[in-house]
C-alpha cells in the first residue's frame, strides 16, 4: 500500500510538459550576454566571423568563432576536388552541420 501512495503523490504532483515549447526553444540557440534564446539556427548559419548581430533580447553584440572557416576550408572546399559523388555529398554535409551545430558563438563588445 505505501507504494501506491507514493505513486498518488507522483502522480499528484505530475505537470504534463509542453512538448511544442520544448522544440521550439531547442531551435534557438542562448545569447553569450544574457543566456537567454534569442539566436535562430538559419541567423548563426548564415553569419560569418566577421559580421554581428544583435540579441533581441539585450541588445548585445554577438558572432560566431573564426572555427566556421575551418569547417569550409577542411571538409568543404576538398570535396569539391573529388568526382565522387559520395564523398561530395557526405563533405557538404559535414561541413555544414558542423557550422551549425558545432561553432560556437562569442561575445563581441560588451552590453
Amino acid at each position: 500500500m505505501a507504494s501506491f501512495a507514493a505513486l498518488g503523490i507522483i502522480a499528484n504532483n505530475f505537470k504534463p510538459v509542453n512538448w511544442a515549447l520544448c522544440v521550439k526553444e531547442s531551435r534557438m540557440y542562448n545569447c553569450p550576454h544574457c543566456n537567454k534564446p534569442t539566436i535562430k539556427r538559419v541567423t548563426k548559419f548564415f553569419m560569418g566571423s566577421a559580421r554581428t548581430a544583435k540579441c533581441s533580447s539585450c541588445n548585445g553584440d554577438w558572432s560566431i568563432s573564426w572555427v566556421s572557416m575551418l569547417w569550409i576550408m577542411i571538409l568543404i572546399i576538398p570535396v569539391l576536388f573529388t568526382s565522387n559523388i559520395l564523398l561530395q555529398v557526405g563533405g557538404l554535409t559535414l561541413g555544414l552541420l558542423g557550422i551549425i551545430f558545432l561553432t560556437p558563438i562569442v561575445k563581441k563588445g560588451s552590453v
